[in-house]
């Protein structure tokens, strides 16, 4: 559960990163950042086989998140001038 909270924490501080306005700089000299975090629910459902051996696959997007230890994807461009 902690876990959990913590990963929604880093979540929203990112998510507020994103859309913080930067600071007015000389025209034509701005840099233009953008942050785009990535965000994903999977699940797995269906079926597959292994060995010759058919298995039922069925995993809740909570119970893919509560087993992961570490994962992030996004996109930053920075620009400078026209």
């Amino acid at each position: 559960m902690r876990r959990g909270v913590l990963l929604w924490a880093v979540v929203a501080i990112v998510a507020a990163g994103a859309w913080t306005p930067a600071a007015a700089q000389a025209p034509g000299d701005e840099w233009d950042v953008l942050v785009a975090p990535y965000f994903i629910g999977a699940a797995m459902s269906g079926a597959t086989t292994v060995r010759g051996r058919d298995v039922d696959v069925d995993v809740s997007a909570s119970d893919i998140f509560s087993n992961l230890q570490f994962g992030a994807m996004g996109l930053v461009v920075a620009r400078k001038g026209s």
